[in-house]
């Protein structure tokens, strides 16, 4: 079964409710780093979702097959169900955030990271595949008045349900797009399944200042003094023992 990008699992899922996931991106400073996801959906809604075609894979042989690649690597892929719910938890690591496969959760979605001057750029966005439609002057009164009664509908529904998304940086993160969580290097977005319901893309930002580097011309005076220092406690031992005693 091939597996669909993840703003189309995003929408099928609203439907289907029960679904929670979190993804957890660590970079270094030359792009590579690991990627964790975790998604878990309720056993009776799992075997529901089967009979009528599953968007997303909870078998771990067909993952690591739609994952092969020279791009990445599968460092584990674990599977278990815990309290009637099933759990898919997958670890990989990358050279390049730049250059990921076109599959997955990574189809058809656009995340980069560059580095220029003193700050590092992170950028991630998929749409969610809906496209704004004109609503002739008469008629907007009544969407709106629809549009709020589906918003608290689908809240009441399913605004328990999450999706996570969390970048580490390798650098204290200075500024990140709106409805991010910023703890120094990392930054976490966390969107209810009702409210991706009602967004035409995902789009998340950040910007991360490098550590300043240690002065090379520090660390040279440093190692001529401890030299020196060396130096000198080893000449004044050689000469307390070549003293004669009085």
């Amino acid at each position: 079964m091939k597996i669909v990008k993840l703003s189309l699992i995003i929408l099928v899922l609203f439907t289907l409710g029960c679904i929670e996931y979190e993804e957890k991106i660590s970079l270094k400073s030359d792009g590579s780093g690991t990627i964790t996801v975790h998604y878990v959906i309720s056993e009776s809604m799992l075997n529901f979702a089967q009979d009528g075609g599953m968007p997303l894979t909870f078998d771990k042989n067909e993952i690591e097959e739609e994952l092969k690649s020279d791009k990445v690597t599968v460092e584990n892929i674990e599977a278990y169900t815990e309290e009637e719910k099933r759990h898919i938890v997958t670890t990989l690591t990358f050279r390049d955030i730049n250059d990921l496969p076109d599959k997955w959760v990574f189809q058809d979605r656009e995340m980069s990271f560059s580095s220029e001057g003193d700050f590092y750029t992170f950028r991630s966005v998929f749409s969610m595949g809906k496209g704004k439609e004109q609503t002739p002057a008469a008629e907007k009164p009544q969407e709106e008045e629809i549009g709020a009664f589906g918003e608290q509908f689908a809240e009441a529904l399913f605004g328990d349900y999450t999706f996570t998304f969390s970048i580490h940086m390798p650098g204290e993160v200075v500024d990140a797009s709106p409805e991010a969580t910023i703890e120094g290097n990392e930054v976490t977005w966390k969107f209810s399944l009702a409210k991706l319901s009602d967004m035409e893309k995902i789009e998340m930002t950040v910007k991360a200042k490098k550590p300043a580097a240690f002065p090379i011309l520090l660390v040279i005076i440093l190692v001529v003094i401890v030299v020196v220092v060396i130096v000198v406690v080893v000449f004044v031992s050689a000469r307390k023992k070549s003293t004669p005693a009085a």
